[in-house]
């Protein structure tokens, strides 16, 4: 994908960040701000590749929302991929887990 066609994609379901992946092997993930940087420098017809920000902390799915909590605040990322045997099986965003938190 291209960042113009991976922005589309974006606006289209309206969320803030998107996960990429090759099949269900996580790879890292994209942000407003990755798109946002990608305009600026004139290079929204280039792929994602070049964007996409790998080194992104994973939760196992045994994980408690204490221990999501945690490592999304030393993170300071918003969304984490939920990873079992190297495939995703869910997404965790800051939403999801402030709402959880906040209904217990």
């Amino acid at each position: 994908l291209t960042m113009e066609q991976a922005r589309d994609i974006l606006h289209e379901r309206q969320v803030a960040g998107l996960m990429v992946c090759n099949d269900s092997r996580f790879l890292g993930t994209l942000s407003t701000i990755d798109f946002a940087k990608a305009e600026q420098k004139g290079r929204l017809a280039t792929s994602i590749k070049g964007f996409v920000k790998r080194d992104i902390p994973k939760l196992d799915p045994e994980h408690n929302s204490r221990k999501a909590l945690e490592i999304m605040n030393s993170s300071k990322e918003g969304l984490l991929p939920v990873v079992e045997d190297e495939k995703v099986v869910g997404v965790l965003t800051r939403s999801n887990l402030l709402l959880h938190i906040y209904t217990f």
